[in-house]
């Protein structure tokens, strides 16, 4: 490869913290989460005395436009899909309440027809026996309440710990990427671009025929980048990528030590971001807040 990295920030000056700590607060959130999909066909629906934010109410409503002249109208309170200043006023009513609200400036009358709420069941060692037996996801022989509940635990702290070490490791590699030396040979990478678009005008000639890059739809473009919305701003963009590209390759190679030998962009399969994170996951250690 004719690009190279002239020098190599050393990262290691950079001052990581020993500990990381997840608050208690964010593991509850995070238990509830996943205690919610992982039960989400074992809910029962009931009927509950008050709406609370996540019910779905069944109303009638007459007022002065049309969208509130509705009979037998579903809403799920607090999504903010019909109105929020109707589902706020749903907020604490029971099933056969009769009241007046106002909505976009407008007095409305709502009956109030029916309520239900979707509850998790209560955990028993048979729902654990079914969502073990479903689950794709590697875990030990678990077959009580409390063993499941620990599960869900170690799962969620590692989770939130590996979301602190990339966070990390993303700012290091932004630190390495920024404070190093860098030399482009403008040659690799416009051979690298042309490349890459003789291999999107023939998959698009074949898939989509009569439509070419330059005319292709702004949602298109936005799949590679939301900032994308144009054939000009691909461009770029894609310059962009086969630079950091590039960078990626050759830190990668500053990480292990080693030389670079690669001839060109089919042999760059240096992992350098999953290097990064194993020295970041060494360094610091995640603790649990309590």
């Amino acid at each position: 490869m004719k690009s190279k990295l002239l020098k190599m920030y050393d990262y290691k000056q950079t001052k990581l913290p020993e500990e990381a700590y997840i608050e208690a607060e964010s593991i509850r959130e995070e238990e509830k989460k996943e205690m919610s999909h992982m039960l989400a066909k074992y809910k029962k629906t009931i009927r509950p005395d008050v709406i609370e934010k996540g019910d779905i109410a069944i109303i009638d409503i007459e007022g002065g436009l049309p969208k509130y002249n509705r009979k037998k109208l579903g809403i799920n309170v607090g999504k903010n899909l019909y109105s929020g200043e109707i589902e706020e006023a749903l907020v604490g009513k029971a099933a056969g309440a009769e009241f007046d609200a106002e909505a976009d400036g407008v007095k409305v009358r709502i009956f109030v027809k029916d309520v239900t709420r979707r509850v998790l069941p209560e955990l028993t060692e048979e729902i654990v026996a079914g969502i073990m037996e479903e689950t794709e996801d590697e875990h030990p022989e678990i077959s009580t309440v409390s063993q499941f509940l620990d599960w869900i635990h170690k799962k969620t702290v590692k989770r939130l710990g590996d979301d602190i070490w990339v966070r990390y490791t993303d700012d290091l590699m932004t630190e390495i990427i920024d404070k190093s030396e860098w030399s482009y040979d403008d040659e690799e990478i416009e051979r690298e671009f042309e490349a890459y678009l003789a291999d999107m005008r023939k998959d698009l000639a074949h898939e989509r025929p009569g439509m070419t890059l330059e005319t292709m739809p702004a949602d298109d473009y936005r799949m590679f980048d939301e900032s994308v919305s144009n054939f000009s701003e691909f461009e770029v963009w894609l310059r962009k990528m086969i630079k950091q590209e590039i960078q990626l390759h050759l830190i990668y190679c500053g990480l292990k030590g080693i030389e670079d030998t690669s001839t060109g962009f089919e042999d760059m399969e240096g992992d350098a971001w999953g290097t990064l994170v194993d020295y970041v996951s060494d360094a610091i250690e995640i603790k649990e807040r309590v």
